[in-house]
């Protein structure tokens, strides 16, 4: 949309910004035993953000939080619980599943997937469905902020099944 006005001005005069965690040291993801991961740095840059906004004005339940995994929801929901009630951040955190059909004025998305693991091999899971980013991406009315390691997202190729070889999705 053109001449939109910027949402939270601090931070990014533009209503589309990527934050590029590549360069970081303490950028990879952690997996959780029994499935699924966290990474550290990209919930903390999420929760710093919406610290940020709520000191610049804006409602934190115009806000939405959106990741694949759910450890990482349940981490981010964790590093919020000490400046909002537990209600406003459960409605605010959610998996991508969850999320779908809800719209905010800014939507911040943890892609999580960050390794050093060899670019051969499958290393993103059920991100590799363009489909499900589609819907985070659509989710918001002013504001979409994308945080991850984009060198990494960026060397992952297209794969039908996930690091453990379970599918990713049914083909058609």
């Amino acid at each position: 949309k053109r001449n939109m006005e910027p949402y939270i001005k601090c931070l990014s005069e533009k209503p589309f910004l990527i934050i590029d965690t590549s360069k970081e040291k303490n950028r990879f993801e952690t997996r959780i035993e029994g499935g699924g991961a966290n990474n550290r740095l990209e919930a903390e840059i999420a929760a710093d953000i919406v610290n940020l906004a709520a000191a610049e004005g804006i409602e934190v339940k115009d806000i939405g939080i959106i990741s694949a995994y759910k450890a990482q929801v349940k981490l981010i929901r964790e590093l919020l619980g000490n400046s909002f009630d537990k209600d406003t951040v459960r409605e605010i955190v959610a998996t991508l599943d969850s999320f779908q059909g809800q719209e905010r004025n800014l939507i911040i998305y943890s892609f999580t997937k960050s390794s050093n693991r060899d670019a051969k091999s499958s290393r993103i899971g059920f991100l590799n469905e363009l489909r499900r980013l589609n819907v985070a991406m659509s989710r918001c009315k002013k504001m979409l902020i994308l945080i991850g390691d984009m060198d990494f997202l960026s060397s992952c190729e297209h794969m039908d099944a996930d690091e453990d070889g379970n599918p990713v999705y049914e083909m058609s």
